[in-house]
């Protein structure tokens, strides 16, 4: 189920957006800026109303993996049914490969010249002209990080300096000049993000790394530090500021000149992770946003706001 929130008045964005994935609630928080109108300052929690969109609207599956806003305004939506355009009223579904079977899409992502990629379980995409598709069909380029699960695509990322990274189940590869080089092999790589200093954060079934662009950086205390199992971490981002924040089986914590914050709720109780956080998402106006327990929140300068407590529910 896509989650949409928007603010009051309608003409006002951005807009943000939760995901639930396969009874499994995952926050993917994105902001849909319409930047002629942006605001000086984030709204009031008050400010948002929620509505939901299921298959009865259009989606092509309720098992909606990830979302992205491309620069022409559009929503891009992946599912384990293939790929939807969402003009903010219509979805429409989108042919991009030859087969005309229905493709998981598991992680999107827009390169620096406007072109759409599109990771998949048989490869990635790339759709050169996403703004100038007809009647639900377009053309790409396909390319293969690897064969078997090394071409089953995890995440996407494009870094400042205009590289392309991609995670599969494999290892972490580099894109660059039409060919892959592999980076972190023999690794599932499910998240990637980037820090200030340029070094990529990266989530791998050992657990959280960097990658400095020469070699591995590990962090081995930092599990027990947020009180979680190696497996227990499942983003890191760093804000605007510096501050390094994470995800994890028992919520939200942030670094901070050295030392651990937590935020609660955090931790369980009897083996069980009430408070889990699966993602984060650092808007234009420094505020992180996430969701925990059904609820969306967002951590601003003055603490920790609920903006809505169902997000099961909608309009």
């Amino acid at each position: 189920m896509v989650a949409e929130l928007r603010q009051l008045p309608h003409s006002k964005l951005p807009l943000h957006v939760s995901v639930r994935v396969v009874c499994v609630f995952v926050a993917l928080l994105f902001s849909i800026d319409n930047r002629a109108r942006a605001l000086d300052r984030p709204e009031p929690a008050s400010g948002y109303v929620s509505k939901n969109f299921t298959v009865e609207d259009g989606l092509l599956s309720n098992e909606v993996n990830v979302i992205l806003q491309t620069r022409d305004g559009f929503l891009w939506i992946g599912t384990a049914e293939g790929l939807l355009r969402f003009d903010g009223r219509h979805f429409t579904p989108m042919k991009f490969l030859p087969q005309d079977s229905p493709i998981l899409v598991r992680a999107l992502a827009e390169a620096p010249d406007g072109a759409l990629w599109v990771g998949t379980r048989a490869g990635l995409a790339r759709i050169s002209s996403p703004s100038s598709v007809e009647l639900g069909r377009t053309g790409s380029s396909i390319f293969h990080p690897g064969s078997g699960e090394g071409d089953s695509i995890q995440c996407l990322h494009f870094s400042r300096n205009g590289d392309l990274w991609v995670g599969t189940h494999t290892g972490l590869y580099r894109f660059e000049h039409g060919r892959f080089s592999t980076i972190i092999p023999e690794l599932w790589t499910s998240r990637i993000e980037e820090a200030s200093n340029g070094n990529l954060l990266v989530i791998t079934s050992k657990g959280f790394v960097e990658w400095d662009g020469k070699q591995i950086i590990r962090h081995p205390d930092l599990p027990a530090r947020l009180g979680v199992v190696q497996h227990g971490i499942f983003q890191v981002i760093e804000d605007r500021t510096g501050t390094r924040w994470y995800s994890t089986e028992s919520g939200v914590a942030r670094e901070v000149g050295g030392s651990i914050e937590r935020l609660n709720p955090y931790g369980g109780a009897g083996g069980e992770h009430p408070n889990v956080v699966y993602r984060l998402y650092d808007d234009q106006h420094g505020a992180i946003w996430f969701a925990q327990f059904g609820a969306l929140y967002r951590v601003t300068a003055t603490g920790r706001q609920l903006i809505v407590s169902d997000l099961n529910s909608g309009d």
